[in-house]
């Protein structure tokens, strides 16, 4: 026997995520070491970025779910991380959650079309967290 969510069970469960998401802030951290994440990946795996002007960022005002093609999906608000002052290039390949304090990885993404490069004074990188949710 196979469980299946319906579109609307998708939907209740990604806004008790979405609300569980705005209550915690969760953390966004770039990272730049080239690590494909997995789900057996940990928080040592990850080397978090150090250009000046970089700090992690909260992650704040999820949107209410919404579903395409039978997959549901929230989002928060961009992050954009800007570079303060020109120094040593620093490659971003990705980006990891956490909860406030830095202990529990949630998630984490290998960028695409990375790594993209800091290096100059005004680099930024901005990236839209999201969390999808399927029936498989």
């Amino acid at each position: 026997m196979s469980l299946v969510f319906q579109d609307d069970g998708l939907i209740r469960k990604m806004g008790d995520v979405r609300a569980a998401a705005n209550a915690t802030k969760y953390k966004m951290h770039l990272y730049s070491n080239n690590f494909s994440p997995t789900t057996a990946s940990v928080l040592a795996n990850f080397t978090e970025c150090t250009f000046a002007g970089y700090a992690a960022a909260d992650c704040s005002n999820w949107t209410a779910p919404t579903v395409t093609s039978h997959v549901a999906t929230i989002q928060a608000d961009a992050n954009t991380f800007t570079r303060s002052t020109t120094g040593s290039s620093q490659n971003v390949y990705g980006y990891y959650i956490t909860d406030q304090a830095g202990t529990t990885l949630y998630y984490a993404e290998l960028d695409p079309s990375g790594p993209r490069v800091v290096t100059n004074a005004g680099d930024s990188v901005t990236i839209t967290p999201k969390i999808t949710d399927q029936s498989l």
